[in-house]
């Protein structure tokens, strides 16, 4: 599993991205709804979105493309492995 950490630039300035984030799947599709949920929840002020599921239905894959479409949004993306110490 692994979580998705972001900080809006309106909170923490206007600098560079910085990432540790990989470049996602080539073969990504048919995602757009599930993306733009997350979107919307996000810029709602929620501050955090959950992407919960069972293995394997690419909820990392989710993760990572919506880093990746949404990296002008954000100072920091960081991904954490969970399933370490």
């Amino acid at each position: 599993m692994s979580v998705l950490l972001c900080t809006q630039k309106g909170f923490a300035g206007a600098g560079p991205v910085m990432s540790n984030a990989v470049l996602h799947s080539k073969y990504f599709t048919a995602r757009e709804a599930e993306l733009k949920q997350i979107s919307l929840h996000l810029l709602k002020g929620e501050g955090v979105a959950s992407i919960v599921g069972v293995a394997g239905m690419g909820k990392t894959q989710l993760a990572r493309k919506y880093a990746d479409l949404s990296q002008n949004r954000y100072n920091i993306i960081w991904f954490f492995n969970c399933k370490r110490n």
